[in-house]
């Protein structure tokens, strides 16, 4: 596996149950998903965003990117 297989890549930017769903979704495809920034997107999310709606975000390997398509 090369390095940029490895990298990581936000594609999705939501509140903690829309990410927490988008993650399980993924999951359930086969592809290996992340949360990034949970604890903090659930504890101040208005600190992370000032919208509010991008505070927690989805990851998954750059790999698994032709997957999603």
């Amino acid at each position: 596996m090369s390095r940029d297989d490895e990298e990581l890549i936000t594609i999705y930017e939501r509140n903690i149950t829309e990410a927490e769903l988008s993650k399980r979704l993924l999951e359930n495809s086969g592809i290996k998903s992340f949360l990034r920034d949970e604890i903090m997107g659930t504890v101040a999310p208005g600190y992370l965003s000032p919208g509010f709606e991008g505070s927690v975000k989805v990851v998954i390997f750059k790999k698994n990117l032709k997957k999603l398509r």
